[in-house]
């Protein structure tokens, strides 16, 4: 898995509650704005019988989409996406912006510290 695939894994399946918390604790964060506001859908999840077998479609699960850009300070644009299980908005939202500053060469040492490794 590469970094990044590594932290939306986190971001993905961390509690809301602890998110939103160590969130808060980081203080004054970028301006963002939303390209795609939360929005719930579903998605297909496949199975395999005994973990090994031809794959199959198992059924489909409920999540939640976001997709914010951090406000423009140099050249650079920065998009951020969050994608979680389930219905809920802020949770996809967070993780969508934590996504984008962790892209953020001034924000990423700080956001892994404080949110992806505890």
């Amino acid at each position: 898995m590469t970094q990044r695939q590594t932290w939306m894994n986190t971001l993905a399946k961390a509690e809301l509650k602890q998110l939103e918390e160590l969130v808060n604790k980081l203080g004054t964060l970028p301006g963002y704005s939303f390209l795609r506001s939360p929005e719930i859908g579903l998605a297909m999840v496949r199975g395999r019988a005994g973990g090994t077998g031809e794959p199959f479609n198992l059924g489909e699960i409920t999540m939640t989409r976001c997709v914010v850009q951090l406000e423009r300070r140099s050249d650079e644009t920065i998009v951020g996406f969050g994608y979680v299980a389930g219905r809920s908005h802020r949770h996809a939202e967070l993780a969508a912006l934590c996504d984008a500053l962790l892209q953020s060469p001034q924000w990423c040492d700080r956001i892994q510290a404080e949110v992806i490794q505890p």
